[in-house]
């Protein structure tokens, strides 16, 4: 991500040399395929500019129309929700940018997952976000999928799901063996390179399994 957790991120540089920082922290994510997703949209048009085949996500709330369609501008192809999209949202990103892979975040404080889960897809997201993940799983390594995703699984097959939320070492194996995207994060900008690596070749080693 871009502001969100990297906030002191070159906090005593100008705007745009702040962004072109973000940016390359999203290059080294990228290079090791993993996709980056923003909330600083300085740092997502330089990142495109720069590398303009490469996938890359914006974060976007409900009073984020006009953000939006900056982001989608920008060469954002993924909206992802900050929060919970309400149906009506997601309906409007649906129809504003047809071609936006749309991810709506939800999470069992915001009601009936399931229930949120069939409004949000008949708006026309493409994908969800399960966090905290930990809610969704069983075992303190996240061994097996609890019943509300393996519901999901079940009811949308072609769904796609990303986990979110303290995904990293074994939990990250684990969650993939599920058929879950994991969203995961990093501890600081200096570590992105080493961790990113890491994730890169557990990544690998899972689908080989």
């Amino acid at each position: 991500t871009a502001n969100k957790g990297f906030a002191g991120v070159a906090a005593d540089k100008s705007d745009t040399e702040k962004a072109v920082v973000l940016a390359g922290i999203a290059a080294t994510l990228w290079s090791h395929k993993i996709t980056p997703v923003f909330d600083n949209l300085a740092a997502l048009a330089f990142f495109k500019s720069r590398r303009p085949q490469a996938r890359a996500g914006f974060f976007v709330t409900n009073a984020g129309g006009i953000e939006a369609a900056a982001a989608v501008h920008a060469g954002a192809d993924f909206l992802v929700g900050l929060e919970y999209l309400k149906p009506e949202t997601v309906a409007e990103l649906r129809k504003t940018f047809p071609d936006a892979v749309i991810i709506n975040v939800l999470s069992k404080a915001d009601g009936d997952v399931m229930a949120l889960a069939e409004e949000t897809i008949k708006a026309g997201a493409d994908g969800v976000q399960l966090k905290p993940m930990s809610e969704f799983v069983e075992g303190a390594q996240f061994e097996q999928a609890g019943e509300t995703l393996t519901n999901l699984q079940a009811q949308y097959p072609q769904l796609m799901i990303v986990g979110a939320g303290g995904i990293f070492g074994e939990k990250f194996a684990n969650v993939l063996k599920m058929g879950v995207l994991p969203a995961v994060g990093f501890p600081s900008p200096e570590s992105v390179p080493v961790e990113a690596a890491k994730y890169r070749a557990a990544a690998d080693q899972t689908h080989d399994v």
